[in-house]
């Protein structure tokens, strides 16, 4: 019910939704907030139990958003596949400067990205 009302909100820069536990269940509606919100720079939706079928959809909306500079999916259950789609959906998003995934069971997908990034 917030995500939804937050897509409303077009202006929104920063959210941190942190520590809430969540699931995947708002996901839907946090990937539209990062497809429509022009203007977000920051999302953190670290520790919130969030699986690789939410990063999926996550990844998706990341390639369409121009304005992310910051993601944090820390201390979610993403594994190496959920990672993998993150990471791959960065090829096409070229605002974000900062992702974290720590504290998630990611294995090889960070050396894959620390082999692809610029440095």
């Amino acid at each position: 019910l917030i995500a939804q009302a937050l897509q409303q909100h077009k202006s929104l820069k920063r959210l941190n939704i942190s520590g809430n536990k969540l699931g995947d269940s708002p996901t839907s509606a946090l990937a539209d907030l990062l497809k429509y919100n022009k203007q977000m720079e920051l999302l953190n939706l670290g520790d919130n139990q969030l699986t690789d079928a939410a990063a999926r959809i996550l990844a998706h909306a990341l390639t369409l958003n121009a304005s992310l500079h910051y993601f944090s999916l820390s201390k979610n259950k993403l594994t190496f596949q959920g990672s993998l789609k993150i990471m791959e959906a960065l090829a096409y998003n070229n605002s974000l400067r900062t992702l974290d995934l720590t504290y998630n069971e990611v294995g090889e997908a960070i050396k894959i990205l620390a082999r692809v990034l610029p440095t």
